[in-house]
């Protein structure tokens, strides 16, 4: 097993949480989704159930409620604040970063696990969603988990991680039906398309047969 180098350990570590956590308490929560996390997780705290994630007194069951519970952990100890709801996701991106490095490095080497996780760190997606009080980060800390855990056969924490996973972030059920129905009619379409053009190359090798076929029989 290829070694972990403590400095590119460090340095990864660092960048991250240099990177990430930079600002995320400064900026107001933007909408439509910050708000609706942090005050679904407000009001965790403030009724005492963790089951229910409600908003405004209503329920609201349109993510599972993982994040929810993170953020109501960070607002207990920050209290109700931009960098409570924010610092859940900064953490997961950062410890991504961390992961990535790890296990790119047993894999193939310590080189290559610094610069993938240092990469990885830099885009601006990545970092854009860790400072972004939204799911995106912490469920791919999950699916990144039960990936290297599949890559190393260790298929009980694969397991964990992938319901850690289900409990952060599932398919909206109506897109998940408009893109069957969107697959489905694709399918459709690429169906009649490939019969008209089977049909219209059958019936050019029917005249063009018509038009050669004679021409050995014909009487010179």
């Amino acid at each position: 097993m290829k070694q972990i180098d403590k400095t590119s350990l460090l340095l990864v570590a660092g960048a991250a949480l240099f990177i990430i956590l930079f600002g995320i308490g400064g900026v107001p929560l933007l909408d439509p989704d910050e708000p609706v996390y942090a005050e679904t997780a407000k009001e965790m705290l403030q009724t005492g159930d963790f089951l229910s994630p409600r908003i405004f007194g209503d329920y609201w069951y349109d993510k599972p409620p993982m994040y929810y519970w993170l953020v109501a952990i960070a607002q207990a100890i920050f209290g109700t604040c931009e960098f409570a709801a924010r610092l859940p996701a900064a953490l997961m991106a950062c410890a991504t970063s961390v992961m990535v490095y790890i296990g790119a490095t047993r894999l193939f080497s310590e080189r290559a696990g610094f610069w993938s996780a240092m990469v990885l760190t830099s885009c601006v997606q990545f970092f854009y969603m860790g400072k972004a009080a939204v799911t995106d980060t912490t469920l791919l800390f999950f699916m990144t988990g039960a990936l290297l855990a599949f890559i190393h056969k260790r298929y009980w924490l694969m397991y964990i991680c992938m319901a850690l996973a289900t409990v952060t972030k599932m398919a909206d059920k109506n897109e998940t039906i408009k893109n069957e129905n969107t697959a489905v009619e694709l399918a459709d379409d690429i169906h009649e398309k490939t019969k008209d053009e089977m049909l219209e190359i059958s019936k050019g090798g029917l005249r063009l047969s018509s038009s050669t076929s004679s021409s050995p029989f014909k009487k010179r």
